[in-house]
């Protein structure tokens, strides 16, 4: 009997009721005694049951019908915010089913008409809910149909609808649809997990596969972006135009996308051959080589590296408004949030390329063979982040990888600590909750994990094996596995069973302890026991060096508790457990400061790397030790984050000390990065090492973040003389200066430059928080003064996904207010009534 079922029984058994006794006679079962009940209780403990509330267990959903060609004629209606379409549909039946009857995903849109290819074949059609069910004329084993369908969708259409869609489910959005705000007037879709729907219908599952023909009307100012080649662009009568698109080989319905807007488009091309675009704002247009001119080498890279070529027709990168997360992967036509706009200067800051990455290698992960089922999403997400990593080995260097490998980890130990969940997780309530820190983070680190158990060249073999036989088709984790299994000759059941579908990762207790009468290193692990995790079952290298010389030793962990006995000619400089972070190891590990500096002192940049993360948790008690500390960072030619980081944290904790090392220190952290970090800029500002001079020099480097860094600075120092350039940056300067500016206004709240927050405001509505955070930081007078602007505003036009949060803020300073009692003046009692008053207005709104 297996584990499972025994435990139901159990629970069966001590919850049974009178009428349920019965039932068990009837059907043969004997009640068992309270006696023999205890037996049971004892033979498997109580704790050993799952305690978490029943989930319904989500799986693929049966393929009744399968799409086999989707062909949509769009004519969009910018500014009134709606569709007109018609999709005809070729799909056939399984051929386990006789059907005589299709059901549709058509989410909050209205149908005018279904057709058929024949006069018989459609007897009726009606819209339940969020289906679109029509009764075929006859019953369908094995012949291809075809359905024409006339229908309208869009904000408009769900409006009127009433349609309970959340803001990142509508599946079509329109950006300032009149031209009436500032800003690019734009149309966008986003179809995962399940929203195309919302904009044409289909069945919407990723388990679907469908080639895809479509024709985009748009007014004739306007560009039209799709998923496969261009097949022509038609000039109409009445000013508008139409774009039609063509994708031959098959792809998930939630990988279709339109992008609408006027965009600079940058043409590169790979291979000397294949078209590879860029759409950008017209005023980043001489930046789109800079932001995605290395693609054509990441296709290259990505090529070999999954064993298989890139499988589409092109590849476009479009930069969008507003879009509801940071890029999304559809097919051959990506679109990217637009802080991926980057100038010279922004560029120098944060390149995204790591998004960029992500997306492409999506193309492979997710696009050519998709997860059957959203519990399998890893299969897309793990894959796509794990080539983050790839691609900065590739193209910086292990140390950068390792960088970005420790950002993966604490992700996903962050999230571990309060929702952990198997990464092959059938019990989601939604699609979404597989979105997180497990499918992503964690799938990263199992293919690391799993590349390094396997090695590098059989690692990759078995991704193309993956890739070549699951084309254009769905997986789910078992064909990973089959893959790697044929890859490798080996059987990889416990490997999947304990990475992808257990839950949790190993957690160490580490003492290390060298006994000199013996010369032998002994080892002492503890594995934390957990009622929800499993013992795992890992093999680590004990990695040492004695003398700067390094060596190391694999060992099995497999239980509770061990101890290893590793005989050695000395004591060690240092002794680490898993010094490759090959694991998603959580350890805590007896420190000392010598082994701390001995790291540092190692001639591998990575050890090096990992002594930095252990600072924070080392007592310093000698000036000697700390002195040994910042030369080492001196020593290094190029910090990393968390380096700068370590050190600034370092001194911060002793100011006395860094009085004593202030030339050393300040010329290390202005002169050894690229570019001082804005964090490095506020801790010398912090400690009196910077004047306001200085501060003017170092805001002419190329770099915004420490620009604004500075301006902060010496706003602080004397706003006043300030003032100018906060100015510049409000009214004329970037997008990233612009917002830097807002931050320095509204914290400082001084009520003469409230007009440029409502000029902010007004070009970007992100800013009405912390225009309304600058109010809150007014003196009571000022803002009685100012308040009939805040109130006109409001009145003039309001972003509405704003609302509750500027509500909340209005609420908190009230109660502020309200909280004085009696000893409240009465300009703060006008004030509490003005604040109630425009909630009101909001809430009308």
């Amino acid at each position: 009997m297996n584990r499972f079922l025994k435990n139901a029984l159990l629970l069966l058994v001590v919850t049974i009721s009178a009428q349920g006794c019965a039932l068990l006679e009837k059907w043969g079962i004997v009640n068992p005694t309270e006696q023999e009940v205890e037996i049971i209780e004892q033979q498997e403990p109580h704790d050993s049951v799952h305690k978490e509330p029943f989930k319904t267990y989500q799986m693929a959903k049966p393929m009744h019908w399968q799409l086999i060609n989707t062909n949509l004629d769009i004519d969009v209606n910018i500014p009134e915010q709606y569709i007109k379409g018609t999709a005809q549909l070729t799909l056939k039946p399984h051929n386990a089913f006789n059907m005589d009857s299709v059901v549709l995903d058509a989410k909050g849109m209205v149908v005018k008409s279904v057709k058929g290819n024949d006069s018989a074949t459609v007897k009726s059609f009606k819209l339940i809910k969020n289906e679109l069910v029509i009764e075929l004329g006859k019953t369908y084993s094995k012949d291809t149909i075809k359905l024409s369908i006339t229908y309208r969708a869009g904000k408009k259409i769900q409006d009127s609808l009433e349609s309970n869609f959340g803001y990142d489910e509508k599946g079509i959005y329109f950006i300032n649809p009149t031209g009436e705000l500032n800003g690019p007037t734009q149309v966008w879709t986003q179809g995962e997990t399940e929203f195309s729907s919302c904009w044409f219908p289909t069945i919407d599952q990723p388990n679907q596969k469908t080639t895809q023909t479509i024709k985009i009307t748009v007014d004739t100012p306007y560009t039209a972006l799709s998923n496969g080649r261009f097949v022509y662009m038609l000039l109409n009568e009445g000013g508008t135009r139409t774009f039609c698109y063509k994708q031959d080989k098959p792809h998930a319905p939630y990988l279709f996308m339109m992008g609408i807007g006027k965009f600079f488009k940058y043409e590169d091309t790979w291979n000397d051959s294949m078209a590879v675009d860029y759409y950008v704002d017209q005023k980043y247009a001489q930046y789109a080589k800079l932001i995605f001119g290395n693609t054509p080498e990441m296709l290259t890279f990505f090529s070999k590296t999954f064993g298989y070529k890139y499988p589409w027709d092109k590849y476009a990168q479009m930069v969008v408004k507003d879009f509801v997360s940071g890029a999304m992967e559809n097919t051959g036509a990506v679109l990217h949030m637009s802080a991926l706009h980057r100038d010279s200067l922004s560029y120098n800051d944060h390149t995204y390329e790591d998004y960029i990455a992500h997306e492409l290698a999506h193309q492979w992960f997710g696009n050519l063979v998709t997860c059957k089922s959203w519990a399998n999403l890893t299969l897309n997400e793990g894959f796509a982040t794990y080539a983050e990593y790839l691609w900065d080995e590739y193209k910086y260097g292990s140390t950068k990888a390792l960088e970005t490998l420790r950002r993966m980890r604490a992700s996903y130990f962050n999230q571990s600590n309060y929702n952990s969940h198997k990464l092959i997780e059938h019990g989601y309530a939604d699609p979404g909750q597989m979105f997180d820190a497990h499918s992503y983070q964690k799938g990263a680190l199992i293919q690391h994990l799993l590349r390094h158990e396997l090695g590098d060249a059989i690692w990759k073999k078995g991704m193309s094996i993956y890739l070549n036989d699951n084309a254009f088709g769905t997986a789910d984790i078992h064909h990973l596995q089959h893959a790697m299994e044929k890859a490798s000759g080996l059987q990889l059941d416990e490997f999947f069973d304990q990475w992808f579908m257990q839950t949790g990762h190993p957690e160490l207790n580490v003492q290390y302890n060298f006994v000199d009468s013996t010369s032998t290193l002994l080892v002492e692990i503890k594995q934390n026991a957990n009622n929800q995790w499993p013992l795992f079952k890992i093999k680590p290298w004990i990695y040492w060096e004695i003398d700067g010389r390094p060596d190391s030793a694999q060992r099995t962990i497999n239980g509770q508790y061990h101890q290893f006995k590793i005989p050695l000619r000395k004591q060690p400089d240092f002794v680490l457990i898993d010094h490759q972070l090959a694991y998603p190891i959580e350890q805590n590990s007896s420190l000392n400061t010598n082994w701390v500096l001995a790291q540092l002192r190692s001639k591998s940049p990575i050890i090096r790397l990992l002594a930095w993360d252990k600072l924070q948790y080392v007592q310093l008690h000698n000036q000697d030790s700390i002195k040994q500390i910042l030369a080492a960072f001196c020593n290094i030619n190029k910090p990393l984050t968390q380096e700068v980081s370590a050190i600034i944290n370092l001194l911060k904790a002793d100011y006395e000390l860094y009085a004593r090392t202030y030339p050393s220190a300040k010329q290390c952290l202005l002169s050894k990065q690229k570019f001082p970090s804005a964090q490095t800029i506020n801790y010398l500002h912090q400690t009196g090492a910077l004047g306001f001079a200085e501060l003017e020099e170092l805001k002419k480097l190329p770099s915004y973040n420490v620009r604004f860094a500075c301006i902060e600075a010496m706003a602080k120092m004397d706003y006043e003389k300030t003032r100018p350039l906060i100015k510049i940056a409000v009214l004329s300067g970037a997008d990233n200066e612009l917002y830097n500016a807002v931050k320095i206004i509204a914290n400082q709240a001084p009520a003469k430059d409230i007009d440029l927050l409502f000029y902010a405001a007004k070009k970007n509505s992100f800013f009405e928080l912390y225009l309304v955070e600058a109010y809150t930081k007014m003196q009571v007078d000022d803002a009685l003064l100012h308040f009939e602007k805040l109130d006109n505003y409001v009145s003039e036009g309001y972003n509405k996904s704003l609302s509750h949060s500027i509500e909340y803020k209005l609420f908190r300073w009230k109660v502020d207010l309200e909280n004085k009692g009696e000893k409240a003046t009465e300009s703060e009692r006008t004030l509490i009534n003005k604040i109630e008053h425009l909630s009101e207005k909001i809430d009308r709104e």
